[in-house]
């Protein structure tokens, strides 16, 4: 078993346990000021490409298409990346226009076409000019024409565009999509399917953003009877086909509804992948719920949230923030802090990561700018404890973890459990031992 299928298991095993422990009601925390974004600058992404490999030995190319829509003014655009074998030089092309060379990375972990992508290099952001970009499908091709004995490969690719922007959530471009299912399922299998939501949170302030949600109906679900609900949210780079590849068998099992909502961020609006637990975000988690309540029968009492990383910050926000919807919360490797956390990956030299969350807070955790330090605040569960004692919480961290630090569960844990709460938190290393 991969580590990252353990998490999920162990974290389905915690919630399980969980159902036997009383949720404890409390006054929701008020809500968080709208942010004014009338004009606001975004960024919007296209799908991505798993992995392109160019061969060594003759002169050699590969090329994937991705889809891009958009409305409004593109002010920057990037042809994003993550390299590894490349000594550099190497011609790229979009839509057959030269637009830049393949970056310098001889080293690093090559991806494989077909395999699951895990984006250990930095991510390169490769400026192209705005005029390549066409509405729809953009093609993408790399080559080896600087050195023909230099094979490479690149991961995630995708396109990426700045300005005063609007665009389709990109779950909805992509041809993968499972259907939706009937309201009344009779099934012999688990059933599953995707909705669009409208954000709730983006409507209030005159803005229309849709974000896909996947879910499934498990098996054994006949609409006489209230199950529980499970959310699962994904991690920083990633989408609903995580939580679905590490939930969905097990939830089956279990006779649960599941959901995992892609969400949107602050400043990438049309995918969640770098949301950072934004209260936007925040809101797609509950128009899910809310979506979930008036299709399904969902037991009130037990809903549960789960997600790892970027998720597991998501998932502690979420126990803080609504300590009266969920039943439960089991967060794992969760960043805590995120102001701490940027001076970390600052530390790993990923200049990808800092870059990202600059552009979701709008700048550096010591902003003179009171609102970008609020940013970093409001997404940071550790400002929360003493709310967060309200609800039934275990995490799981990897002690020997370099991305996350296994600081931000144990500094979260020891926070709440200052506030005595009815059930102590407490943070487990599943590899120890």
């Amino acid at each position: 078993m991969t580590k990252k299928r353990h998490w999920a298991a162990i974290g389905l095993a915690l919630v399980m346990a969980l159902t036997t422990w009383n949720r404890v009601s409390a006054a929701r925390p008020p809500e968080d000021d709208p942010d004014p974004d009338d004009g606001r600058r975004v960024g919007l992404v296209s799908t991505a490409v798993e992995c392109l490999v160019v061969e060594a030995g003759a002169l050699d190319s590969a090329a994937a298409t991705v889809r891009l829509e958009w409305e409004g003014q593109i002010e920057e655009a990037f042809l994003v990346l993550s390299a590894a074998g490349s000594q550099g030089g190497h011609s790229i092309y979009v839509n057959g226009q030269r637009v830049g060379t393949a970056p310098v990375r001889p080293g690093g972990q090559p991806c494989q076409a077909g395999a699951p992508v895990m984006i250990l290099a930095p991510t390169v952001m490769l400026p192209i000019p705005i005029g390549v970009l066409a509405k729809g499908e953009n093609e993408i091709t790399l080559t080896n024409d600087a050195d023909v004995n230099d094979g490479w490969t690149a991961a995630n690719l995708h396109l990426e565009i700045h300005g005063v922007l609007s665009g389709p959530p990109v779950a909805s471009l992509e041809d993968t999509l499972p259907a939706s299912p009937p309201l009344e399922v009779r099934a012999t299998a688990p059933v599953s399917g995707t909705v669009a939501l409208t954000s709730t949170y983006e409507l209030a302030q005159g803005h229309v953003i849709t974000q896909v949600v996947w879910y499934q109906i498990p098996m054994s679900y006949t609409g006489s009877v209230s199950v529980p609900l499970l959310i699962g949210l994904h991690g920083m780079c990633s989408d609903w086909k995580e939580m679905r590849d590490y939930l969905a068998a097990e939830a089956d099992d279990r006779n649960w509804l599941l959901a995992a909502p892609d969400m949107h961020g602050r400043y990438y609006t049309n995918d969640g992948e770098k949301a950072l637990a934004w209260v936007g975000a925040q809101h797609d988690i509950m128009d899910t719920i809310e979506y979930m309540m008036s299709e399904y029968e969902v037991d009130p009492s037990r809903i549960y949230v789960t997600g790892g990383s970027m998720g597991g910050q998501t998932t502690a926000m979420m126990a803080a923030k609504y300590p009266d919807v969920f039943a439960a919360a089991a967060p794992w490797k969760p960043l805590t802090d995120l102001t701490d956390w940027y001076y970390e990956v600052h530390d790993l030299s990923r200049p990808d990561i800092c870059g990202w969350i600059e552009n979701e807070t709008g700048g550096l955790p010591d902003s003179p700018e009171p609102s970008v330090v609020f940013e970093y605040q409001r997404r940071s569960p550790m400002e929360m404890p003493q709310n967060s004692r309200l609800i039934p919480m275990k995490m799981w961290h990897y002690e020997e973890d370099i991305l996350v630090p296994i600081h931000h569960s144990y500094d979260l844990r020891d926070a709440i459990n200052s506030w005595n709460p009815p059930t102590p938190v407490v943070v487990v290393d599943p590899f120890a031992g």
